[in-house]
């Protein structure tokens, strides 16, 4: 399996020189670090910065995908438990090795060196990992794994660390480790136990040029780190998939579901009462007071006049969550990209979010939010433009399926289906007696040239609160439209009615 993910990895590298593998490697760290200042890569007028970042992505652009999610594929087939867990039947009466591994240390049962680099196999004590390999099998213990252990940096192709039990620690400095990949394919499988994941950047399933998966299946863990983080993958494929327990993610800038040019980034957790939190490091490029970037939690980016974006997932499948995020997070697209926060399950769960949030989308992209059930709350701490905010030429969802919900505390501006320069947005909740405290939620703007729609439905048939609304809506209230190209639908009364009355809520140009 090594081997032939060694191979698919020099086949989708086949296209670039070896002075242009040593370009990437050198310059890739420094070019994406300049998206924590701005989504334009740069400031400024540097002529000749911009052309180097348009030469840097042209490399990026000749890998072969293909290749390189054939490459993640044969390494994914280590994670296969039923393998693993007769291996660890056989070794439990092994004999530790005496001689010293460069690397590693503790209780140690087998190392090798093969043309894909060196294998070590450790025992169920307490083991310490630190070198380079390509492959480090554990069979239990509570585990240190640091440095330069599990790195793909472009002159390590790949590497996969399997650990089968106990209360590990994973803590990198350095980029691309923990599952992170630069060039290359990286796996973590983790079965059990209470782990610990601290990272600087490109790490707990991240990558570029390359892929990168990490798998914990159980235990309430935590995974904490800088910047481009768990799920996140610019020109490539990147996922962490979480199985159960109460975990809680925590990341700066770029974490938790980010999908970057020709890149697929996934967050997937299985289960458990869960915490999210992107943000509280970058000031609001908007520079407003008390808010903070977050980029993450489902966020599909493009790079700025540079190139289109991707797909960016975070999907929770059940649970009592909490997510808190700064501004674009939570379901956003933002330049020809797709951003998606899906949340299973019927418990109560909460959102937090900034300016561009809960299913929101900004130039030529796609944002989307969808809630199954629960008495769900959800805020903006910039109080507006979340939950279906639609900006220019961009189509922008929320759906809330059921449950009593409570949409903020204090009024919003440009939200709940709000659309804007050629876009389309769309805010549907289901069942559930609703809270709504807002003021300019159903506005739709348009003009001539840039027409919009805004569509706002509460499609419950309890009795609803709107707090705040000017006018306040009539009860029943069936359909009312408050300006052009915008639909507001409160469905408590006979929604029959509708269709008697088509010239209600058909809106026309006048």
């Amino acid at each position: 399996l090594l081997e032939r993910a060694r191979s698919e990895r020099q086949r989708a590298l086949a296209g670039l020189g070896t002075e242009d593998l040593s370009e990437l490697r050198e310059a890739v760290p420094t070019l994406f670090a300049g998206l924590s200042d701005s989504y334009y890569l740069h400031r400024g007028d540097d002529l000749s910065a911009q052309q180097h970042t348009a030469e840097l992505l042209a490399l990026l652009a000749q890998i072969d995908e293909e290749a390189m999610a054939s490459a993640l594929l044969w390494l994914a087939q280590l994670a296969d438990t039923a393998p693993l867990q007769r291996l660890a039947t056989a070794l439990a009466d092994a004999e530790p090795l005496r001689e010293a591994v460069p690397g590693a240390s503790g209780e140690l049962l087998y190392v090798a060196t093969t043309s894909a680099g060196r294998i070590v196999v450790g025992g169920r004590a307490e083991n310490r990992y630190t070198g380079r390999f390509a492959l480090v099998i554990d069979l239990g213990g509570d585990d240190v794994y640091l440095h330069q252990v599990g790195r793909v940096d472009g002159e390590q192709a790949l590497s996969a660390i399997i650990d089968l039990a106990g209360d590990d620690e994973y803590s990198a400095t350095a980029d691309f480790a923990q599952a992170g990949a630069l060039l290359g394919v990286a796996l973590v499988l983790d079965l059990a136990g209470n782990d610990r994941y601290l990272a600087a950047r490109f790490a707990q399933g991240a990558t570029v040029g390359g892929g990168a998966l990490l798998i914990d299946w159980a235990g309430d863990d935590e995974y904490s780190g800088q910047e481009q983080l768990q799920g996140a993958a610019f020109f490539g494929l990147a996922a962490l998939i979480d199985g159960g327990g109460d975990d809680r993610y925590h990341g700066d800038q770029f974490a938790q579901g980010v999908g970057g040019p020709r890149a697929v980034g996934l967050l997937l957790d299985k289960a458990g009462d869960d915490h999210y939190f992107c943000g509280g490091r970058e000031l609001s490029s908007y520079g407003t007071g008390g808010i903070f970037r977050g980029s993450g939690q489902g966020l599909g980016i493009g790079l700025r006049f540079h190139a289109a974006g991707g797909i960016g997932l975070l999907q929770d499948e059940g649970g009592s969550d909490h997510f808190q995020a700064g501004n674009f997070a939570q379901g956003t697209g933002y330049y020809y990209a797709l951003g998606a926060l899906l949340q299973g399950g019927d418990e109560d769960d909460s959102y937090t979010a900034s300016r561009y949030g809960q299913g929101s989308a900004a130039h030529d992209a796609l944002g989307a939010m969808l809630e199954d059930g629960g008495d769900d709350s959800y805020r903006s701490t910039f109080a507006g433009v979340v939950q279906a905010a639609a900006w220019d030429h961009s189509a922008a969802l929320f759906i809330d399926r059921r449950g009593d919900d409570r949409y903020g505390r204090r009024p919003l501006h440009f939200s709940q289906g709000a659309a804007a320069v050629g876009s389309v947005a769309l805010f549907i909740d289901g069942d559930g007696a609703d809270s709504y405290q807002n003021r300019t939620a159903r506005r739709g703007i348009s003009d001539q040239d840039n027409p919009s729609f805004g569509f706002f439905a509460d499609l419950g048939a309890a009795q609803d609160r709107y707090l705040g609304f000017e006018p306040p809506p009539s009860a029943p209230a069936i359909v009312r439209g408050t300006g052009r190209h915008t639909l507001w639908l409160d469905a408590a009364a006979e929604i029959t009615a509708l269709e008697a009355s088509p010239e209600r809520w058909l809106l026309r140009d006048e």
